[in-house]
This record gives C-alpha cells, sequence and structure tokens, in this order.
C-alpha cells in the first residue's frame, strides 16, 4: 500500500476507485467497465462512443523515482503489446468502436520519460493497425486528473478529503506546535 495525497492505495484499491471515477466522468460517452474474466486483455473499460480506453496501475510500495519509471514503464508496454495478443477478444467487446487513445492512470508520475515511451509505444501500436483508428494516442494521466471525482467520491464514502499530507504543515526544521487551525486542517 502506498499513500499518496488522495489516501493509502494498492492495486486493487486503486483500480475500485479508477472504474467508479470512470462511470461518474464518462457515463454519457457509454463507458463499458472491461470486468477482469476471464481477463481485461490490457484495458480496465473503454467508452463506446469515443473510443478511449483506460488502464490504471498504482504500485503496491513505494519505489524510488527510478524504481517506480521503470514498472510504470513496463506496464505501459505489457498492457499495449496485449491489444495486438488479444485483438480479436477486444474487436468482440469493442463491435464497432475503434480505439482512439488508451489512457495509463496512475496515482502519480515521477519521470517526464515516461511521456517519451508513450510516444514511442504510440507510434508502435498505431503501426499494427487493429482496432486502433489512426490517430490513436497513448496519453499518461496521473490521479490529479481526476480530482474532483475521487475527492466526490472519497466525500460519498464518508472519507475525508486530503488536500494535502498532516507533514506539509510543519517544517521539519522547527518543533513548533501545530496552530488550532493546522490541527483542524489536518483532521477534516
Amino acid at each position: 500500500m502506498i499513500q499518496t495525497k488522495y489516501g493509502p492505495f494498492d492495486g486493487d484499491s486503486w483500480e475500485s476507485l479508477c472504474q467508479l471515477v470512470f462511470k461518474s466522468k464518462y457515463k454519457d460517452n457509454q463507458y463499458q467497465e472491461m470486468v477482469a474474466s476471464p481477463g481485461d486483455f490490457g484495458i480496465e473499460g473503454f467508452t463506446k462512443l469515443d473510443g478511449i480506453a483506460f488502464q490504471c496501475y498504482c504500485p503496491d510500495n513505494h519505489y524510488t523515482q527510478q524504481e517506480l519509471y521503470q514498472k510504470q514503464r513496463d506496464k505501459i508496454t505489457k498492457d499495449l503489446g496485449k491489444l495486438r495478443t488479444y485483438e480479436a477478444e477486444i474487436a468482440r467487446r469493442l463491435g464497432t468502436t475503434t480505439l482512439k487513445e488508451w489512457i495509463f492512470v496512475t496515482p502519480q508520475i515521477s519521470d517526464n520519460n515516461l511521456l517519451k515511451h508513450a510516444q514511442t509505444k504510440q507510434e508502435e501500436v498505431v503501426g499494427w493497425g487493429l482496432i486502433i483508428h489512426s490517430d490513436f494516442k497513448v496519453i499518461v494521466q496521473d490521479a490529479d486528473f481526476f480530482a474532483k471525482e475521487i475527492n466526490d467520491i472519497q466525500t460519498a464514502r464518508g472519507n475525508k478529503i486530503t488536500l494535502f499530507s498532516a507533514l506539509d504543515l510543519t517544517n521539519s526544521t522547527e518543533d513548533e506546535d501545530l496552530t488550532t487551525y493546522e490541527e483542524n486542517i489536518s483532521k477534516k
């Protein structure tokens, strides 16, 4: 489990939250969840109207910046490869929809080389043709892209909204007590 500014997550809890976010944010685009039985084929779900596919990733442990980049890069590579491997199965679920975007959703991005890798993979996937629109894009988004929906869901669940961690309220070089205001904010 990792601590994010939106709360603690592991792979399963992150995917569960993302599914609720996608169902809320993309309901008018006819979001369809790709239940992981018999497999998700490299996408958690997709929109029928505009061909946006989503894949979630959350590490189960805290990693260094380089380790996190490598894990995210490898996840993008592996799951985009599934579009080719499972093309026929995905096509049966997409119907007439072609994929125009594949969005990788992760709590945080710590290295902009991930964008470079996404661009490289985008060019590779477009070359495959497949169930891919000719203007297909690979996009990387962190939790902040879905801040409103995450906070709405957290509020509906009765969880406190996390705007920043309590650690941000104190300066580690100072031994001052928290003010009443800071304590109240920390509790919210």
